[in-house]
């Protein structure tokens, strides 16, 4: 169980997160979205210690966690995939992931192995330096290194962002095998439609704060979501 409660985080004397509060049940996979400035990225680097909140508490399992660092983070089971690139792109694919293997106590030999049976278009390019990997493929990549920690929450920031339809797809099918796997997963998306057809519950932010929430089908109505997302007014424009 995640839980954040009244979280308030910012940059300077910018304040982006204003009292957010949430919870997020083992096994959940949340989407999070809002229009673009709502404060989505903000919330996952103040969840996984790289933002520390001037207010308020993250709790995982019932610790608190708040403003822990991120390694202390990956310890507990929780891993992160932001929006910019993170791979080492002068490494292939298989160093890529053995890269992951130093944030283990205990990694698992087979681990590398293990993923790139498990994600085959990375097994196919194994040696292949990861500049030379497609931007779907290297959102894969990055995907997979997560794994190699064996987590219990995952939060991924945008992973479709410039990806091809069908590379999207992929993408998030990926993600939601993930899920199905029994890792809780919270995802920020601004391809809504796509990440709420495969989501189970749904947070709406809006100017730092969480201003609806509610299950998959809820958001798969176009009128919950644009009011949810733009305010009623606005949706009814």
């Amino acid at each position: 169980m995640l839980e954040i409660e009244s979280l308030a985080a910012g940059y300077g004397r910018f304040t982006v997160l204003r009292g957010v509060s949430t919870r997020v049940a083992p096994g959940d996979f949340r989407v999070v979205i809002g229009p673009n400035g709502a404060g989505k990225t903000t919330l996952l680097r103040a969840i996984f210690g790289l933002l520390r909140p001037s207010a308020g508490r993250v709790r995982l399992d019932g610790e608190d966690v708040t403003g822990l660092a991120p390694r202390a983070l990956l310890d507990r089971g929780l891993a992160y995939v932001p929006q910019q690139p993170s791979i080492f792109p002068q490494l292939s694919v298989r160093d890529n992931l053995e890269m992951g293997l130093y944030q283990v106590a205990r990694p698992d030999a087979r681990a590398v192995a293990t993923m790139l049976e498990r994600f085959e278009l990375l097994g196919r390019r194994a040696d292949t330096p990861a500049r030379a990997l497609s931007g779907g493929e290297r959102r894969l990549l990055e995907l997979a290194r997560a794994l190699m920690i064996k987590p219990r929450l995952l939060l991924l920031d945008e992973p479709s962002l410039g990806l091809s339809p069908v590379m999207m797809g992929k993408v998030l099918g990926e993600v939601a095998a993930i899920n199905a796997g029994g890792v809780t997963v919270i995802l920020v998306e601004q391809r809504v439609k796509a990440a709420v057809a495969i989501a189970k519950s749904v947070s709406v932010l809006r100017l730092g704060a969480i201003v609806q929430e509610g299950s998959a089908a809820d958001a798969a109505d176009a009128r919950w979501l644009a009011e949810a997302i733009y305010g009623a007014a606005e949706a009814a424009a």
